[in-house]
């Protein structure tokens, strides 16, 4: 099984490996995950959109997967979750 991460902070730096990521993946048929990583306190200092300070942390892995899926969306298509493409979004506590 193949398998490429492409994590992800949203930058206009990030779009030519997110880009180069999702054509590897699609020419040697691997599976790709596109992730997101998010720390609460860089977050909440961030120009990234947010939910209201009580709902934060319940609130911020919804409101980052939306995020994540119009990023991808913009910058792949439509159609970019046609291919065998997953969105994550993981608390920085939670990556091992």
């Amino acid at each position: 099984m193949k398998k490429i991460i492409c994590a992800t902070d949203y930058s206009n730096n990030s779009v030519p490996a997110l880009k180069y990521a999702y054509a590897l993946s699609k020419k040697i048929n691997a599976e790709l995950i596109i992730l997101n990583i998010i720390e609460y306190p860089t977050v909440w200092n961030s120009d990234v959109p947010k939910p209201k300070f009580s709902d934060f942390e319940s609130g911020a892995h919804k409101a980052y997967q939306k995020l994540l899926n119009e990023f991808c969306t913009t910058h792949l298509g439509a159609n970019f979750n046609s291919q065998k493409v997953t969105l994550d979004v993981k608390n920085g506590e939670d990556v091992e």
